[in-house]
């Protein structure tokens, strides 16, 4: 498929393929490491209310 293109252009589309993976697994990390954190909040204002109903 790409035997045709000049070697400029299939530099660019690497380049830009680079580009498109660095950002979707930025895009994964920062999702992972929200979720983490909202469970552990979730989890930390669960205890706290049970400490509050039984001391």
């Amino acid at each position: 498929v790409g035997a045709g293109l000049e070697t400029r252009v299939v530099l660019i589309l690497g380049a830009c393929n680079l580009l498109a993976d660095g950002l979707s697994m930025a895009a994964a990390n920062y999702s992972s490491t929200k979720t983490e954190i909202d469970e552990y909040e979730h989890v930390r204002r669960m205890e706290e209310r049970h400490v509050e109903l039984a001391p």
